[in-house]
């Protein structure tokens, strides 16, 4: 059994289930990774959305993302055996499409899009505040000096 196969075992991932990754050293911002289910060679499969779109991540991808990335947590999809198929199928849709932006369609909006129907990132929304509130600075900062 590969590490792929064990991180799945050991936490008893179902699909639609997301591991939260952060980078090991500076982690600022969040990754997603949302558990699918299995494949036909019996490997697991997840999904994200990052700068190429959003794709199936290779069994490559996956072993750098956990060389890189520290699992956090996991997200556990909350719903009926009926919701996760549904949910599954809302992951499988978005496959292929290559529409990847940080504030409008990050790899949490499609995380969110998988488990409850609705693309939202809190990150990116705490990110839009810091840059108004810095800007605002900026401007008074200027009227006042």
């Amino acid at each position: 059994m590969d590490s792929i196969q064990q991180v799945v075992f050991a936490n008893g991932l179902q699909p639609a289930d997301v591991i939260v990754l952060r980078k090991k050293i500076l982690g600022m911002v969040n990754h997603y990774a949302v558990f699918l289910g299995w494949g036909d060679d019996a490997f697991p499969v997840f999904a994200a959305n990052y700068n190429s779109g959003t794709q199936f991540i290779s069994r490559l991808e996956l072993e750098k993302f956990l060389h890189e990335l520290e699992p956090q947590k996991i997200e556990r999809f909350i719903g009926s055996e009926i919701e996760r198929q549904n949910a599954v199928r809302r992951g499988l849709s978005e496959i292929g499409k290559n529409d990847y932006d940080f504030f409008l369609n990050n790899c949490e909006h499609y995380k969110n899009f998988v488990q409850t129907g609705k693309k939202f990132s809190k990150q990116s929304e705490d990110a839009g505040k810091a840059i108004l509130v810095a800007s605002l600075i900026v401007v008074l900062f200027r009227i006042f000096r």
